[in-house]
């Protein structure tokens, strides 16, 4: 049985707002249609309720209550309503007022009761825990489903808004819609007692149950037993028994007494110790409680397993419905002492070398034997350590050892091969004899590179003559100048860079004055 903080639908609330903000005017439109005028007869039981302040409201299209059209107080469980509409769908509203509860025959206080009823010309009504129960598990008022609420309790032939139900603290139960009526609602008086709540708690837990049509299990089951503590009850007299048993099938027909089925699949592991496993639980018609192993040494986790000891062991796993029945499944483990797996290293476990330049990595093992070192591609050449690579390209050498119980352990060489680079060649230029005072253009256009990479140039005056002040313009393009300022020789040197490797070349620019 659920029981919840009882918390009122919005549009009740909205109600009591309404009547003191808008009176008897305003509001959304409303779904009644004016004609010569009608009375509404309504009883409102659970028994006979006396002294309630009951209200007949239009309903909105929003499906919230609209104007309070009528009022009064329920005398000896009937109220009636004046309509200066002849037919419509109106919400009748019920709070306070006394009545004998038929389990114990005490009075008690009536909590709110509601029923949303359709009449046309003079009509009587019945408002009742079970309309309530329609109205609370409706999303508004325009979508009240009656007709469930009358079919979980069994009297589905009838309309729970236009049956008065007979009191059973006055008369017995015929064999009649009106008898079965009245026993069900008995039978909610039971559940109080036998539960121990009250009727907005218990409306509260049912409308939440009821969200999709049908009671749990667990409230079918109290609800059967409430029907037969009834022959214990202040109403024991006038009960028709064989109406009351057709009554308790439907609450008994769909109960399920089954445990939960519990499985793992696999049911056994065989693992060596801190070895993982792996194991699917599945639990039906129930909800896993937990799963528990028989020794600290075990670890159990969403179906993963392992233990830190060899051993034999076990895991329960425990599930329950929602009628406390109990459903259980075993996982056996195995755990023996787990084989040593060969730890094999390269060191370095990566090498970067052009083709056919040698390299060096040290390959060890710990408890095993090496069986061998293969390599992906016949271009790769390994012996003892000793690494060599024909061809440009990324390739591996895995190497293999094996262990007790045959456990076996690898590592992996990475060799990255790089063609071989091959210097730039750097050239200056001719020496040459120029007049002073010239500007000298250089050029090292006749350079080059065997793979063809890019070059770049850096030039520079090596020795230059006394006095003077010549310096280089553009010293880092391939076609740099400067000033033979002074008679002498200027010797300027050239260096060639290809990213990798570099060149160097000079070449001398003599200065002389013209004698003439």
């Amino acid at each position: 049985m659920k029981q919840l903080k009882i918390t009122q639908p919005l549009w009740s609330i909205l109600c009591l707002s309404l009547l003191s903000a808008c009176g008897a005017g305003g509001g959304d439109s409303d779904t009644s249609s004016s004609s010569s005028g009608s009375t509404v007869t309504a009883s409102v039981t659970k028994g006979p309720v006396d002294g309630a302040d009951c209200g007949l409201y239009s309903i909105t299209d929003a499906g919230v209550p609209g104007i309070l059209l009528n009022s009064a107080e329920s005398v000896d469980g009937m109220v009636n309503f004046s309509l200066s509409e002849d037919e419509g769908t109106w919400l009748i509203q019920c709070t306070g007022g006394t009545y004998t509860d038929e389990s114990t025959g005490l009075t008690k206080t009536a909590p709110q009761l509601r029923a949303v009823v359709e009449t046309s010309g003079n009509t009587s009504v019945s408002v009742t825990p079970l309309t309530e129960l329609a109205v609370a598990t409706a999303p508004n008022l325009n979508n009240v489903d009656n007709g469930m609420i009358a079919e979980v309790f069994g009297l589905d032939t009838a309309d729970i808004t236009k049956v008065i139900p007979t009191d059973l603290n006055t008369q017995s139960a015929g064999g009649d819609i009106e008898g079965d009526y009245g026993q069900v609602l008995a039978i909610l008086s039971q559940y109080l007692a036998d539960q121990d709540l009250t009727l907005p708690e218990l409306i509260e837990a049912f409308t939440e149950s009821l969200d999709d049509g049908e009671f749990s299990d667990s409230e079918k089951t109290a609800l059967s037993n409430a029907a037969t503590n009834l022959a214990t009850s202040s109403v024991a007299t006038s009960l028709n028994t064989e109406r009351l048993n057709s009554l308790l099938t439907i609450f008994d027909e769909t109960v399920d007494d089954t445990s939960p089925i519990v499985t793992f699949s696999p049911s056994s592991l065989t693992l060596s110790v801190n070895e993982s496993g792996q194991t699917t639980l599945t639990v039906e018609d129930g909800v896993l409680d937990n799963v528990t192993c028989d020794s600290e040494a075990v670890s159990y986790n969403a179906g993963t397993v392992s233990a830190s000891q060899a051993g034999s062991f076990t895991c329960t796993a425990t599930a329950f419905d929602e009628n406390q029945l109990q459903g259980q499944a075993t996982l056996t483990l195995s755990v023996s002492q787990a084989a040593t797996q060969p730890i094999v290293t390269f060191s370095p476990s990566s090498l970067a070398l052009s083709v056919n330049e040698s390299g060096q990595t040290t390959l060890t093992v710990e408890d095993g034997v090496l069986d061998d070192v293969t390599c992906n591609n016949e271009a790769v050449s390994y012996n003892a350590g000793t690494v060599s690579v024909s061809q440009a390209g990324s390739f591996t050498c895995t190497a293999t050892a094996t262990g007790d119980s045959q456990l076996q352990g690898q590592a992996t060489l990475t060799l990255s091969i790089g063609q071989v680079n091959t210097a730039p060649v750097a050239n200056a230029g001719n020496d040459s004899n120029v007049p002073t005072g010239a500007s000298i253009s250089l050029d090292a256009a006749a350079s080059s590179d065997a793979e063809n990479d890019t070059l770049s140039y850096s030039w520079s005056i090596s020795t230059k003559p006394n006095g003077s002040s010549a310096s280089l313009s553009d010293a880092s393009t391939s076609t740099p100048s400067f000033v033979a300022d002074v008679d002498g020789s200027y010797q300027i040197t050239l260096s060639v860079s290809d990213g990798t490797n570099s060149a160097n070349d000079s070449v001398t620019v003599t200065a002389i004055t013209n004698s003439w």
